[in-house]
C-alpha cells in the first residue's frame, strides 16, 4: 500500500514536470516567433531607408533551411532555436 502511494506521488510529480516543460516550450516558441516577426519588420524598415522602396513579400521569402530563419523543425518535430549566420541589422 505504501509502495503504491509512493509510485502515485512519483507519477504525479513527473506529470507536473512534463506539463511545466510543455508550457516552457510553448512560451519559447511564442517568443521566437515574436522575434522573427520583429526581425522581419526591422529588415523591411532598413530596406525602405536604404533603397527608398518597400520590401515586397514576394522578393524574399526565407525558407526554414535558409540561414536567416530562426525557427525550424527538428528531426523529432521539436522547435529548435539555431544560431543564424546573419546578424541583426544595424542602421549605419
Amino acid at each position: 500500500v505504501f509502495v503504491q502511494l509512493v509510485r502515485m506521488a512519483q507519477v504525479a510529480f513527473l506529470q507536473g514536470e512534463r506539463k511545466g516543460q510543455e508550457n516552457l516550450k510553448a512560451d519559447l516558441v511564442r517568443r521566437i516567433k515574436m522575434l522573427e516577426y520583429a526581425l522581419k519588420q526591422e529588415r523591411s524598415k532598413y530596406h525602405k531607408l536604404k533603397f527608398g522602396t518597400e520590401l515586397n513579400q514576394g522578393e524574399k521569402k526565407p525558407e526554414a533551411s535558409e540561414p536567416g530563419s530562426f525557427l525550424e523543425q527538428g528531426s523529432e518535430g521539436l522547435a529548435v532555436f539555431r544560431r543564424s549566420s546573419c546578424s541583426i541589422l544595424s542602421l549605419r
